[in-house]
This record gives structure tokens, C-alpha cells and sequence, in this order.
């Protein structure tokens, strides 16, 4: 017996695509998903040791990332030549989200040096995830002079170790013309750093070129 003929018409597919237009939908979707995903997975990451990433927590406008990305892109080329990757990041300023953003980067030891306000260094110096940039300056790495370090040193409540874990950018002035503002601000190096050379640099470059 011969299978019954069921001939596509337009008013056929137009009924199709009335009643099963979310299964495209559906397919599409898991396309795009799984596209993202292999792309996410086999995307081409440098290794910490040759990137560089800043990380900036204060008051911005539409302007900073922007600026702040130029002036790393001009430096790039004499500060960092062996670097793959050097970019500046913005910290999220609300309460919520930008303590949780930083939790996380912080965790997971990414970035090599972060721009701070002070509730938010505290915490962290406090929890004993900060560089003690004491000899660094000692050995002249650093060149905080005419610099109240003051702010900048912090004791663990738990092992009652005192350290200087950051440098007070209010006397760098330069940031203000990238749209970045200095006043109570800290600037620090995370302990999980994968490249505390390059961040020394960096540092370096801000205390010579901004004061």
C-alpha cells in the first residue's frame, strides 16, 4: 500500500512555522550558546606573566576606560615590549557588585595592580592579600619621595605583621588629566600577582610621571 502524500504547500508551511516557530527559536539560541562557548574555551589567552592589568576603583565617567587605555597603549611600547596583552579595567563602584567583582578578581589572582579606595584597602590589607611594598621602596624600586605613606600602611589584626601595602595616589596629580581621581585613593599589588615585575614597573611609571 503506498504511503499517503502530504504535498508542501505554502498554507502548510505557514502552519508549521505558526505552532513551531519556538523550536527554531530554541535552535537558534543553543547555536549561538555553543558558538560563545567553544569560542570562550579555545579563545587565546596570555599567560600571566605577559599581561599587565590595572585595575581602577573611584569616580568615573564615560572617558576613563577609554583614556586610561590610551595611556597604557603609549607606554606599552617601551615600558612593556615583551608584552602580549596590557589593559585597563574598571571596577564597579556599587556597593553590591563592585565588592563582589573585586572579591573574585582578587580570588582568582587576576590583575597586577589596583587603584583602591580606602574602605576597600583596608579590607584587604586586613586579609593579607596585598604586597608589602616596603622594600621596594627601600631598595629604590620606588621612588615615593615627598609622599605621606602614612595611609598606605596597614597591621594584620591575626598575625600582627605591619606593612606598607599601598601608595596614597593624592599627590599624583597627572591622573587627573586621564580622568581618573586620585584624592583618598590607594594603589596596591595584589599578593597573587603572576607578573610583580611589570606591576613595579607600572607603579614606578605612575610615582616618576605623575607627581
Amino acid at each position: 500500500m503506498a504511503a499517503p502524500k502530504f504535498p508542501i504547500t505554502k498554507d502548510r508551511i505557514r502552519n508549521h512555522f505558526h505552532y513551531f516557530w519556538w523550536q527554531y527559536a530554541l535552535l537558534a539560541v543553543a547555536g549561538i550558546f555553543g558558538w560563545n562557548l567553544l569560542f570562550t574555551m579555545t579563545h587565546y589567552r596570555p599567560p600571566e606573566n605577559l599581561k599587565v592589568e590595572w585595575y581602577y576603583q573611584g569616580p568615573s565617567t564615560t572617558n576613563t576606560v577609554g583614556m586610561g587605555q590610551a595611556l597604557l597603549d603609549e607606554i606599552q611600547p617601551e615600558l612593556f615590549p615583551e608584552m602580549e596583552e596590557v589593559t585597563f579595567n574598571l571596577v564597579g563602584t556599587d556597593e553590591m557588585y563592585g565588592d563582589m567583582q573585586l572579591m573574585v578578581w582578587m580570588a582568582a589572582g587576576q590583575g597586577d595592580v589596583y587603584m583602591l579606595q580606602k574602605d576597600s584597602f583596608r579590607a584587604y590589607a586586613n586579609e593579607n592579600t596585598l604586597l608589602d611594598l616596603q622594600p621596594y621602596v627601600d631598595d629604590g624600586t620606588l621612588n615615593v619621595e615627598g609622599i605621606d605613606l602614612s595611609a598606605g600602611i596597614a597591621t594584620n589584626p591575626e598575625t600582627g605583621y605591619k606593612g606598607l601595602f599601598a601608595i596614597p595616589a593624592d599627590a599624583l596629580e597627572g591622573m587627573w588629566d586621564y580622568d581618573m581621581k586620585p584624592t583618598g585613593a590607594l594603589i596596591c599589588l595584589p599578593l597573587g600577582s603572576g607578573n610583580v615585575d611589570n606591576a613595579l614597573l607600572l607603579l614606578d611609571y605612575l610615582l616618576d610621571n605623575w607627581k
